[in-house]
């Protein structure tokens, strides 16, 4: 695999160069900042740990650190070793990985390569992924890219199309890449693979899944997940298709086909114990099902199905034993519901949360209003919504990109602006 990369134009770079205005410095801004690829160290939207944070905003919102311009897009940011990380876009031209220092929002470095073509919602979409050493990217037409995180400069390219003959989804490729150990997995969906792992040191790859009834590519990104002490990548196809495969060889270990969704987003929820929940836009609901042992074999069993839950493009977040997600597609609003799938409250319309996303911190919940760009804090809980905060920080229409957080500074995005907020308490 040889590197194809062009740097980006001085027109672009005069464009889109960052505009970055400091507004709150502070000498311990940053200590062990890790988010470092999409839904956070477990890939589950939830911060591990976090300083305390502030239960009240001034009227104002809390502190805006830093802002930066950005083109048109979707793309989410990750968080490592103190640097931000973002795929951005020149639309019809070139993807633009760039990395921003955390403290200040000052861009260090960026790296560029041809990607021309146009799409429907115009952009990124996908969230990087670094383990200290490298950052990794797909493009919304493919480009599979690893360059240093330290200087960005290129040390190996794959692609989902030539590479793969994956076909291109509508909306693009919108995965994000998952690193397991020394390897690299992403899910192309073509005619040579389902599933793929590269060494991520080297690109070689290292193992693929078979695909041979060709189901297609849909929109979620792989996930890991550990059954009876053996870990396993799961990884959603086109209309909600989902199989499990062993990370060290590739073979697939089991299969299920019992969701359909039009064109499926949000990544397979992980809960513990075998099972996972998938979720849809399209009036396709969700069901959760058990991955098991069965004389020797791995099978699946359905536990629960319905239509009340239905998370378009966020992540349902499983908390203290609930379900929290923005199933904006059915009407629901923000929502909770137990284990077992049964509604516990919702919002509905008031307040409606459009196709925001939703994070979890510090025992609190944070939610965009993907219309508006409003910044909500709420206490999750299931004996009801209690709100505790609200803030218009961002422009809509379409604020619909993933957060990232890390030692109580929360990164979120509109069509135009990234902002580095402060969540601490003083």
């Amino acid at each position: 695999m040889i590197a194809r990369v062009a740097f980006s134009g001085a027109a672009f770079r005069k464009k889109a160069q960052a505009t970055v205005l400091v507004l709150v410095a502070g000498s311990s801004l940053l200590q062990a900042a890790e988010w470092s690829q999409f839904l956070g160290p477990d890939r589950n939207g939830i911060a591990p740990e976090s300083p305390k944070l502030a239960r009240r905003w001034p009227v104002t919102g809390p502190p805006v650190v830093w802002k930066v311009s950005l083109g048109v897009g979707f793309g989410g940011p990750a968080i490592r070793d103190g640097r931000v990380l973002m795929l951005d876009r020149e639309k019809g031209v070139r993807d633009i990985l760039r990395c921003l220092d955390f403290k200040t929002g000052q861009e260090l470095w960026r790296h560029a390569y041809d990607a021309p073509g146009t799409l429907s919602f115009p952009g990124s979409r996908s969230t990087p992924a670094s383990d200290g050493k490298l950052v990794y990217s797909i493009g919304p037409f493919g480009h599979i890219l690893a360059v240093t995180l330290a200087e960005g400069r290129p040390v190996w390219q794959s692609h989902m199309v030539q590479d793969w003959q994956a076909k291109r989804p509508h909306w693009g490729f919108s995965q994000s890449p998952l690193i397991l150990g020394d390897l690299l997995i992403v899910a192309p969906w073509g005619r040579k693979a389902a599933v793929a792992a590269y060494d991520k040191a080297t690109g070689k790859v290292r193992w693929t899944t078979p695909n041979p009834e060709q189901i297609g590519q849909d929109y979620s990104s792989p996930v890991a997940m550990t059954l009876n002490g053996r870990r396993m990548v799961v990884a959603g196809g086109r209309k909600g298709r989902t199989i499990g495969v062993d990370s060290e060889t590739g073979e697939k270990l089991w299969d299920f086909a019992g969701y359909s969704c039009r064109l499926h987003i949000p990544t397979p929820t992980i809960l513990g114990d075998g099972r996972i929940l998938l979720t849809g836009g399209y009036k396709a609901g969700s069901v959760m099902f058990k991955v098991e042992l069965r004389d020797g074999r791995y099978a699946t069993r359905v536990l629960w199905e319905g239509k009340t839950l239905g998370s378009k493009i966020p992540q349902p977040l499983v908390y203290e034993g609930h379900i929290y997600a923005n199933s904006s597609d059915n009407g629901a609003g923000l929502a909770c519901f137990t284990l077992g799938g049964k509604e516990i409250w919702r919002t509905g319309r008031n307040p409606w949360f459009d196709m925001g996303d939703v994070l979890i911190a510090g025992g609190l919940l944070f939610a965009v209003n993907g219309k508006n760009g409003q910044l909500v804090m709420v206490r999750p809980a299931p004996d009801g919504y209690h709100e505790l905060g609200r803030a218009s920080l961002l422009r809509g229409p379409q604020v619909w990109a993933p957060m990232a957080f890390a030692d109580g500074l929360l990164l979120l995005r509109d069509q135009h602006t990234m902002l580095c907020v402060d969540l601490r308490q003083k």
